[in-house]
C-alpha cells in the first residue's frame, strides 16, 4: 500500500458532522445528504478529520460509510476531537475559549479513545457555595452535558431562563479543561503516546491579547501544540497569518481547514470542501507525523503544487514506474529480473547494500528512457552485466511515463543517437572522473561540457535555432566577428611581415657603416676629380698651342652626353629595382591573403556543416584576382620598356654610350695625333677618369658611392616605413580586439541568464557559489615561447617555466585594446634586447627567433589574439574550480545540475555524495536536491543515511537480492516495512543506531 511514496493530497482535518453540538446542517435527517456531499467532495480533497465536540458519534457514522467502501474518493478518514480550554481570548464582550484539537490515530479504536482520551479529561466546577462538599465532576457525555446544562439553568431566575439553550448545550457551553494538564494527560498516556497529535484554534488563540502579562502564556499555548488550525478565506489571508506567527517566532504550522458546518453550496465560509492545505504524506497517522515535522516543504496551501502541475501539464517528463522482465514470459532460467516498480514523481532514493542492486535499477531507468551517459553506467558495462554473450541479453527494460507512453530497451542494446534522451544522468564514475581531471587535461573539457548543457538549457529554444549545444549556437551567433576577426588578423600577419621586413633591412644597412663608407668614397672621387680637372687643363694648354681647342670642346661635350646617359642608366636601373621589390611584395601579401582567405572558408564550412546549411549561406567572398594581375603585368611592362631603354641595340642608353665612347676615342687619337708631348697627360685623364667612375658607379653596385648613397637614402626612409608598419600593426590589433570583444559580448549574453541566476539563488550564494564570463589570457606565453630561442632571453627563464601563469601581462586590463597594445609593445622592446632585460641593447628580433621561425611568426603570435578568451568562471568560496578539492569540484557540478539547470528531464544521480563530508550534505546538497525537485523529478542511489533520511525523500526503495533475484519493496519512511529496512541498510541495524544515539545523547551530551 502506498508503494508510490509520499503524495500530494488535500487534507480537510476540520470536518464536523449532523451529530455534532454545533452545526448548521439543516433537515430533519441531514445524514443521507452529508454522506452524499462526502463522497462528492472535490476530487483533490482526499483526507478528513472528523472534528467533532467532544464525541465520537459523527465519526463512528462516517467511519462504517468510508469502511463499506462509500466514498471511494476518500483515502483516510481521521477521528479529531475539539474541547474547549479554560483560556480566554478577545475582549470583554467577545471573550471566546482556546480550542484544543485532538488528532487521533484513525487505527485507534473509538472504545480507546474514548477510555483513555475522552475519559480522562474531567472537568470539575463547584456550583454552590451552600455545601461545601457539593461538586459537579464527571466523564464528559451527552448525558453528563445534559446533567450539567440542568444544574445551571436551575440557578437561573426562573424568569430568566428562556434566554438560555436546552440543557445540553449550556453544559457544552460550560464546560472546558485546563489546557497544560490537558496536553500533559494526554501526552503521558502510553495508550495514546505517537498515536494523538495536538492542535490549537489559531482565531481564538490571536484574540488572546500580547501585553506583559500574557506574553509567556500566548507563546506557551500555541507552541504546546503540533500544529495550528486556520479556516483562512483566501490564499492570500492564509500566508499573512502565518507570517504573523512566524514574525511572532510562534509555532508556524498552520493548517488550512474547511471548520465545515454546514452544506458545501452555502455562502458561508465554514463549508465542506472550502479546504486549502496540500499535504505530501501517507495518508496515514504516521504519515501526517511526517509531513508535521517536515512541514516547509511538505505543506502547502498553493492552487497546486508543482509536482502535480508538472505532472499534469508535462507528463512526459515524468517517470511513472519501471519494470525489468526476461524477454520470454516464464523463463526460469533468467531469474535475475522480474519486477515492476511504481515511481514518485518527486524526490526517489534507491538504497540497499552493496551488489543489492540499487545502482542496476538506476542503470536500467537510464537505459530505458536512451540515456547518453552509457559510457559511465556501472551496471550495465561490458565488463559486468553486458558480457559478450552475457545474461543482459535476454532481459529488457521498460519505463512508463505519466502520459501513458513507454519505451523499452534491450538490456544489451547500446545508445542510440537517433532517438530523445529522455533524462538526465550523473553517474558516479562520471562525476569522479571530471572532478578528479587536471585543469589542464582532455577530462577538464568534459567537465566544462556539462556547465554548457546546463547554460544551454536557460537559452529560451526559440533563440537557439538549430544549435544543440553552447558551442554551436556562440558560433553561430558569432560567425560576423570571427570574419572581422580573420580579416585584422590578417592585416596583423601584412604588417608584421613588413615591420620584420624593415627592422631586419635596417639591421643589414647598419652593419655596412654607410656613413663612413660614402665618406671615404667621397674623398677619393673628390681628390680624383681634382687631379682630372688639373691634367685637363695643362693638356687644354696644350692643345690651346697645337690648334685643337675646337676638338676639346667637342670632347667636352661628348663626354657631358655620356656623363647624362649614364644617370639616366642609374635612374633606369633604380626603377627596374624598385618595381621588382614591389611585385615581390604584393606576390608575398597576395599569397598571405589567399592562406588566410582559404582558411576562413574553411572555417566557415566546418561551420556551416554543424550547422545543417550551405556554406554560401554563412560566408561567401570573392577575390578579383585579374585587378592584381593587371597591376603586375603592368609593372612588368615598365620593367621591360626600361630595360628595353638600356639595352636596345639601336636606341637603347648602352648603344648610345657605346657610340659616344667611339667618338670620343677618335678625339682623343686626333687630339693626340694633333698635339705631341700630350699622350701621357690624356692617358693620365683617361686613366684618372675611369678610377672616378669606378669608385662613382652606379646604384646597384652597394660597393661604389652611388650605391652606397641609394643604401642611406634607403635606411633613411626605414623609419618612416617602420612607422607605417607600425600604424598598420596597431590598425589590426584594435580591429582584431574589436572583433574580440564582440564574440564575449554574445558569450557574455548566452551566460547572462544563468549567471544572473546564480547571484540570486540564496543556496548558491550560502556555498558561495559565483558564476559569470570574465576575459581570460589562455595560452600567450605558450603561443610564442617555442618560436624564440631561450637561451638568448635568459631574464626570461621563470615566465618559460609556468607558462601558464601568464605573468607578463598581469594587472593588464584586457578590456582596453590601448593597454594591451601597449602591453605588448613593451614586451616586443624587451624580447628585441639583449638577455630580454629592459635595460640591456637593442637587437633585431630575427636574432632571437628559432631557425625554423621568423621574427614576423613572432610578432603575429603576439598581436593575433589568439590567446584572449571569453572563458566562464565558477568560484567557490572566492577560490577558482582548478583550486578546489574533487570533492568540492563535485559540489558545484551537482549545485549546477541541481539549482542552476533549467532542464525538467528526470534527474538520476549516482551516490552523489561520495566525496562530501556529511556536514556538506546536510547543509548544501540536501536543500539543493529539495530544490531541484520542485522542479523536475530527481531518482538517487545512496547509502548515505543523511540523504535519504534528512533529506526527506518522497519514497524510499530498498534493493535485496534473494535467492538469484533483484527485488525491490517502496514507500515513504512513514511506511513500516520500508523504514526497517532503511535503518538496516543506513544505519546498520536498529540496534547499532540506538547504540550510537545513546551515546551521542548520554556520553556527548546536548551542549
Amino acid at each position: 500500500m502506498y508503494r508510490r511514496g509520499t503524495e500530494w493530497r488535500k487534507w480537510d482535518l476540520h470536518v464536523h458532522t449532523p451529530d455534532s453540538l454545533r452545526q448548521n446542517y439543516s433537515g430533519a435527517d441531514p445524514w443521507d445528504r452529508f454522506f452524499s456531499e462526502l463522497a462528492q467532495l472535490p476530487p483533490e480533497i482526499a483526507v478528513l478529520g472528523i472534528n467533532d465536540y467532544w464525541f465520537l458519534d459523527g465519526y463512528s457514522r462516517v467511519r462504517a460509510e468510508f469502511d463499506s467502501g462509500r466514498f471511494p474518493n476518500l483515502a483516510a478518514v481521521f477521528p479529531v476531537i475539539e474541547v474547549r480550554t479554560e483560556n480566554f481570548g478577545g475582549t470583554e464582550g467577545k471573550l471566546k475559549r482556546i480550542n484544543l484539537h485532538f488528532i487521533c490515530d484513525p487505527l485507534l479504536s473509538v472504545g480507546v479513545i474514548e477510555r483513555q482520551l475522552i475519559a480522562s479529561l474531567r472537568p470539575t466546577y463547584r456550583l454552590t457555595n451552600t455545601d461545601p462538599y457539593e461538586t459537579w465532576s464527571q466523564v464528559v457525555t451527552r448525558e453528563a452535558l445534559t446533567d450539567l446544562g440542568q444544574k445551571i439553568k436551575s440557578q437561573v431566575p426562573e424568569g430568566e431562563r428562556s434566554r438560555y439553550g436546552s440543557d445540553i448545550i449550556e453544559g457544552f457551553n460550560n464546560v472546558c479543561v485546563p489546557f497544560n494538564e490537558t496536553i500533559k494527560s494526554v501526552r503521558d498516556n502510553s495508550a495514546l503516546a505517537d498515536r494523538v497529535l495536538i492542535a490549537v484554534g489559531k482565531t481564538e488563540w490571536a484574540a488572546l491579547k500580547w501585553n506583559d502579562q500574557s506574553i509567556a502564556t500566548k507563546k506557551t499555548l500555541i507552541n504546546s501544540a503540533n500544529v495550528v488550525f486556520t479556516a483562512a478565506g483566501n490564499r492570500d489571508e492564509f500566508r499573512r497569518s502565518q507570517q504573523a506567527l512566524a514574525s511572532a517566532g510562534v509555532n508556524a504550522r498552520l493548517l488550512d481547514c474547511s471548520d465545515a458546518h454546514t452544506w458545501k453550496d452555502a455562502n458561508e465560509k465554514d463549508r465542506l470542501g472550502n479546504a486549502l492545505t496540500w499535504i505530501n504524506a501517507d495518508p496515514t497517522f504516521k504519515g501526517l507525523q511526517h509531513a508535521v515535522q517536515e512541514y516547509g516543504h511538505r505543506v502547502t496551501v498553493d492552487d497546486r503544487p508543482s509536482t502535480l502541475k508538472r505532472r499534469a501539464t508535462r507528463p512526459t517528463t515524468v517517470i511513472d514506474k519501471v519494470s525489468v522482465r526476461p524477454k520470454v514470459s516464464g523463463d526460469d532460467s533468467h531469474r535475475l529480473f522480474n519486477c515492476e516498480v511504481d515511481l514518485n514523481p518527486g524526490f526517489v532514493v534507491i538504497l540497499g547494500n552493496k551488489g543489492q542492486g540499487k545502482s542496476a535499477l538506476l542503470d536500467i531507468v537510464a537505459a530505458a528512457a536512451n540515456s547518453d551517459r552509457y559510457d559511465d553506467y556501472s551496471f550495465l558495462t561490458p565488463a559486468r552485466f553486458r558480457r559478450k554473450n552475457g545474461e543482459a541479453r535476454h532481459y529488457e527494460g521498460a519505463i512508463c511515463w505519466a502520459d501513458g507512453t513507454s519505451a523499452v530497451a534491450s538490456l544489451d542494446e547500446p545508445f542510440t543517437a537517433r532517438a530523445p534522451v529522455g533524462v538526465d544522468y550523473l553517474p558516479q564514475s562520471l562525476i569522479e572522473r571530471v572532478c578528479l581531471a587536471d585543469p589542464y587535461s582532455k577530462q577538464e573539457r568534459q567537465f566544462e561540457a556539462e556547465i554548457e548543457r546546463v547554460v544551454l538549457g536557460h537559452i529560451p529554444p526559440e533563440d537557439r535555432g538549430n544549435a544543440t549545444s553552447l558551442r554551436q549556437f556562440l558560433e553561430a551567433r558569432s560567425v560576423r566577428a570571427y570574419g572581422d576577426l580573420q580579416i585584422a588578423r590578417t592585416k596583423i600577419s601584412t604588417a608584421a611581415k613588413a615591420l620584420t621586413s624593415s627592422e631586419d633591412r635596417k639591421a643589414e644597412l647598419e652593419a655596412l657603416h654607410l656613413p663612413a663608407r660614402i665618406d671615404s668614397l667621397s674623398s677619393q672621387v673628390n681628390e680624383i676629380e681634382r687631379q682630372v680637372d688639373q691634367t685637363q687643363k695643362e693638356l687644354s694648354e696644350l692643345q690651346v698651342a697645337a690648334g685643337a681647342d675646337a676638338l676639346q670642346r667637342e670632347l667636352e661635350g661628348l663626354r657631358e652626353e655620356r656623363l647624362a646617359l649614364g644617370g639616366q642608366k642609374v635612374k633606369l636601373l633604380q626603377e627596374i629595382r624598385n618595381s621588382e621589390e614591389s611585385i615581390d611584395d604584393i606576390s608575398r601579401l597576395e599569397a598571405s591573403f589567399l592562406d588566410h582567405f582559404e582558411a576562413a572558408r574553411a572555417a566557415a564550412e566546418e561551420l556551416a556543416r554543424r550547422m545543417g546549411i550551405d556554406g554560401d549561406a554563412i560566408f561567401s567572398i570573392v577575390y578579383h584576382s585579374g585587378e592584381s594581375e593587371a597591376w603586375r603585368a603592368k609593372l612588368i611592362n615598365n620593367i621591360a620598356d626600361a630595360r628595353r631603354g638600356i639595352s636596345d641595340p639601336k636606341q637603347g642608353i648602352d648603344s648610345r654610350i657605346a657610340t659616344i665612347d667611339e667618338k670620343v676615342r677618335r678625339c682623343e687619337e686626333e687630339l693626340q695625333a694633333r698635339a705631341e708631348g700630350s699622350e701621357d697627360l690624356m692617358r693620365k685623364a683617361a686613366d684618372l677618369t675611369q678610377r672616378r667612375d669606378y669608385l662613382l658607379g652606379d646604384v646597384a653596385n652597394p660597393g661604389c658611392l652611388r650605391g652606397a648613397e641609394a643604401l642611406a637614402a634607403e635606411l633613411k626612409a626605414i623609419p618612416e616605413a617602420e612607422d607605417r608598419a607600425r600604424g598598420e600593426l596597431r590598425e589590426g590589433f584594435l580591429q582584431a580586439h574589436r572583433a574580440a570583444m564582440s564574440i564575449f559580448a554574445i558569450q557574455k549574453e548566452a551566460y547572462s541568464d544563468a549567471t544572473a541566476y546564480v547571484a540570486s539563488h540564496s543556496l548558491a550564494r550560502q556555498v558561495g557559489l559565483e558564476f559569470d564570463v570574465e576575459l581570460r589570457i589562455k595560452g600567450f606565453t605558450a603561443s610564442w615561447c617555442d618560436i624564440v630561442n631561450k637561451q638568448r632571453l635568459s631574464d626570461l627563464h621563470a615566465v618559460f617555466e609556468n607558462p601558464n601563469e601568464e605573468s607578463l601581462l598581469e594587472g593588464v586590463n584586457l578590456a582596453s585594446a590601448e593597454e594591451v597594445f601597449t602591453a605588448l609593445l613593451k614586451l616586443q622592446d624587451r624580447i628585441g634586447r639583449e638577455r630580454g632585460n629592459r635595460a640591456g641593447a637593442r637587437r633585431a628580433l630575427s636574432s632571437v627567433v628559432r631557425a625554423s621561425y621568423s621574427a614576423s611568426d613572432l610578432l603575429l603570435a603576439m598581436f593575433d589574439l589568439k590567446w584572449l578568451e571569453g572563458e566562464y568562471v565558477i568560484r567557490s568560496s572566492g577560490a577558482e574550480l582548478s583550486e578546489l578539492s574533487p570533492g568540492q569540484r563535485g559540489l558545484v557540478l551537482l549545485m549546477f545540475y541541481l539549482l542552476i539547470d533549467k532542464s525538467d528531464k528526470p534527474l538520476l544521480l549516482d551516490q552523489p555524495e561520495e566525496n562530501l563530508d556529511n556536514q556538506t550534505v546536510r547543509e548544501l546538497l540536501i536543500p539543493a536536491l529539495r530544490a531541484a525537485v520542485d522542479r523536475r523529478q530527481v531518482i538517487v542511489v545512496t547509502h548515505n543515511p543523511n540523504l535519504a533520511v534528512v533529506g526527506d525523500a518522497d519514497q524510499l526503495i530498498v534493493a535485496t537480492l534473494n535467492s538469484g533475484t533483484f527485488s525491490y519493496e517502496s514507500g515513504s519512511l512513514a511506511r513500516s516495512s520500508i523504514g526497517s529496512q532503511s535503518i538496516d541498510v543506513l544505519e546498520g541495524t536498529r540496534a547499532a543506531f540506538d547504540n550510537r544515539e545513546e551515546k551521542y545523547d548520554r556520553v556527548v551530551g546536548r551542549a
